[in-house]
């Protein structure tokens, strides 16, 4: 379908409420469909009774519009999750991670620090997994928040998680244990260098290994996707 096909299907016409949602979200689809001068086009929003209405409907004109509840304004984010693994744990919650933003409806980009030619790097949110290693990140993660464009994230929503163990194999105290940490183990040591380089960090997320060397913990695919699923939420 073209364009201007799809453009048909909606009847666009101004309306007496700017501040409504409905405008923002008609706005920001004309704004990447032609700006600038989309720019006054804007969905009547009596068209829609309700909030899924308009992102079905500009679905059909932008394949990165979703109409999922958690994208911001029913547009289609970037985010991009970087992690360095040694045993293969940290690296199983990364592919957690970034197959929960993916089927939220945003784009998600999976980045093995020790393979990435470092050069500019850029999305609207950010994950940086690294295992604990004698209560620090890797000498990798490290390099690669280094190498981090610091003005670009600053004004970014950015998490740090990380793998700790060996941890039991009791679920119940896997949980207090990961509750309890203090601050020797590589989330809060990515934290700390990222906000010394002014790069905020939204939360912190750990995840247990069982073994010295792993393997993960049965439940931390799952409960990556759900803690990855509250901060996609959060950013509604």
């Amino acid at each position: 379908m073209s364009r201007k096909a799809a453009l048909d299907l909606v009847s666009f016409r101004p309306i007496d409420r700017p501040s409504h949602p409905f405008f923002v979200q008609a706005e920001a689809v004309m704004t990447r469909l032609s700006p600038p001068s989309g720019r006054d086009l804007y969905v009547d929003r009596r068209a829609f009774p309700n909030w899924m209405g308009p992102c079905l409907v500009t679905q059909q004109l932008l394949p990165g519009w979703s109409p999922y509840p958690s994208t911001v304004g029913g547009i289609c984010l970037k985010g991009i999750v970087a992690y360095d693994s040694v045993h293969g744990s940290t690296k199983a919650v990364a592919e957690a991670i970034a197959e929960e933003i993916g089927s939220e409806g945003h784009e998600v980009r999976l980045i093995a620090v020790k393979q990435w030619a470092k050069g500019p790097l850029e999305g609207d949110f950010l994950f940086i997994g690294s295992p604990t290693r004698g209560g620090k990140m890797t000498d990798e993660t490290k390099g690669f928040i280094e190498s981090l464009d610091a003005v670009f994230w600053k004004g970014k929503r950015v998490v740090t998680f990380d793998t700790v163990g060996p941890l039991s194999k009791d679920a119940e105290k896997r949980k207090r244990t990961l509750a309890s940490l203090n601050d020797k183990n590589a989330a809060s040591r990515m934290k700390e260098v990222c906000e010394q380089r002014g790069i905020k960090v939204d939360r912190v997320m750990h995840f247990a290994v069982v073994g010295m060397w792993g393997p993960i913990a049965p439940d931390a695919p799952q409960l990556a996707k759900e803690q990855t699923r509250g901060f996609l939420l959060d950013m509604k």
